[in-house]
C-alpha cells in the first residue's frame, strides 16, 4: 500500500475522508478543504472550502464520505448525522442533515469510513464493520474491522 502523498504532493498528510465518483473524479477531505484529482491529475482551483458543496460553515470536518454508483447520490457523514449530495446536480439534496440512525438502523456510532461493494454500504467504528443493504435498510452482517485482511 502506497501512502496517498505518491497520488499527488499537493495532498496534505492526514486525509480524513475520501470518495470516488463514476466521472473518474477522486475528493480528498481534510478539515473544512477538499480536493479533487481526476485522470489521476491534481485539478486546479484546489482546496476548496466544504461549503461549497453546500455544507453550512459550522461542519468543520467530514468523518466519512461513501458515494452510492447505483443512485448517483454520495452519502457525507459528520457526527451523528449525514447529508446526501446529487452528483448530478451537484447540489446537496433538500432536508438534509438527517439523523444516521434514523436511516440506518442498527448503525449507533459514529462512522470512521465507508465504501460500498455490490451494492452494500460497509460502514466503519473503530474495530467494528457494519455491512448495510440500502434497498431493505438493514444491517446485514457485524464483523470485525480487520475482516478484509484475513487476520
Amino acid at each position: 500500500m502506497e501512502p496517498i502523498s505518491t497520488l499527488s504532493p499537493l495532498l496534505p498528510s492526514g486525509i480524513q475522508a475520501a470518495y470516488e465518483n463514476t466521472n473518474d473524479q477522486v475528493f480528498f477531505f481534510k478539515g473544512n478543504k477538499f480536493w479533487m484529482i481526476s485522470r489521476l491529475q491534481m485539478q486546479p482551483g484546489y482546496p476548496q472550502p466544504i461549503d461549497k458543496l453546500g455544507f453550512p460553515t459550522n461542519v468543520e470536518k467530514i468523518d466519512a464520505a461513501v458515494f452510492d454508483k447505483d443512485t448517483g447520490k454520495t452519502y457525507f457523514f459528520v457526527g451523528n448525522q449525514y447529508w446526501r449530495y446529487d452528483e448530478n446536480t451537484r447540489s446537496m439534496d433538500e432536508d438534509y442533515p438527517r439523523n444516521i440512525s434514523d436511516d440506518f438502523p442498527e448503525i449507533d456510532e459514529k462512522i470512521d469510513a465507508a465504501f460500498q461493494l455490490n451494492g452494500f454500504f460497509y460502514f466503519f467504528h473503530r474495530s467494528r464493520q457494519w455491512e448495510f443493504d440500502p434497498k431493505t435498510q438493514r444491517v446485514i452482517r457485524v464483523m470485525k474491522s480487520n475482516s478484509w485482511f484475513n487476520c
